[in-house]
């Protein structure tokens, strides 16, 4: 049993709207096989892909971001949202006709990424507001000073199914990720935006089981220090969520969310096939 110290974490609400799916004047993108080819995923309203659902195989995909996007058209009221949120807020729709109706964030790529119930996503307009009741900066578990949390809601880090084992922190993952795989996003902090897999070798993900992830798996990544930006670092340890689906860019691939670090040995896992945030959260079946 952990204990967090959730009665000091500040909670704050930070602003946004559904946001548009992007496109420029050419919808077609340069895949990574040489191709070129019109794709979607981004942004808007995506209905039918929501937490829980496979990382892979969706027709024509492009970084889907499950549920309702979310970002706000003021940049600095966009860094407060893309920095502060984390994953398992609550999030508040407060305009339109799904006004008042409430949410779960569960991932921050170019927007943040909310599941809502399946009536709410069908009333939700694209400008709709919202409030996201941002929590989690400052999450500390106690006697474990060296291990970062970071974007993690304490009431998601409760529900995890931690436990501590000969002194240090062990936490179930659905997989391994080792440290060659991680691509797109090395140089962004991981406080605002995941970090892709690369997914071009899909020969190697299947040797290493990572071929049948699903969104809101928990995944460990070998050797990653993400406490000060993204390094390699050998020992150290990162556990992280897949919050969108796969790309098939060069370079990309679902997206991987950072949920806590450490670079000292302290913080370890073992392999649960139902390590997910909706398994923790118990999202889909709210959200029916």
């Amino acid at each position: 049993m952990i204990r967090v110290n959730t009665d000091r974490v500040v909670k704050i609400g930070v602003a946004g709207e559904v946001a548009p799916p992007p496109a420029g004047s050419s919808a077609f993108v340069d895949l990574y096989d040489g191709r070129i080819a019109v794709t979607v995923g981004m942004g808007g309203i995506v209905y039918n892909v929501r937490i829980g659902d496979p990382a892979y195989g969706w027709a024509a995909g492009d970084h889907v971001e499950p549920g309702a996007s979310i970002k706000h058209n003021e940049m600095m009221a966009n860094n407060a949202l893309a920095f502060f949120a984390c994953v398992g807020n609550e999030v508040v729709v407060t305009s339109g006709i799904a006004r008042g109706a409430r949410g779960v964030l569960t991932g921050k790529h170019g927007r943040v990424c909310a599941d809502f119930p399946t009536d709410v996503m069908e009333n939700l307009c694209i400008g709709d507001t919202v409030i996201v009741k941002a929590y989690g900066y400052g999450v500390e578990i106690e006697g474990f000073p060296d291990i970062r949390i970071i974007n993690t809601d304490p009431g998601l880090l409760e529900k995890m199914g931690i436990t501590v084992t000969d002194g240090k922190l062990d936490v179930p993952v659905v997989a391994e990720m080792p440290s060659y795989l991680m691509g797109s996003g090395q140089e962004v902090p991981p406080e605002m935006v995941d970090q892709d897999v690369m997914t071009a070798d899909m020969e190697t993900l299947r040797e290493l089981g990572l071929d049948k992830l699903r969104l809101g798996d928990i995944v460990a990544i070998k050797d990653h220090d993400h406490r000060f930006g993204r390094t390699f670092k050998r020992g150290s340890v990162t556990i992280a969520t897949v919050i969108h689906a796969d790309s098939p860019r060069g370079g990309h691939g679902p997206g991987i969310q950072t949920l806590m670090t450490n670079h000292t040995g302290q913080l370890t896992y073992h392999f649960d096939p139902n390590a997910n945030v909706d398994t923790y959260l118990g999202i889909r079946e709210r959200h029916k």
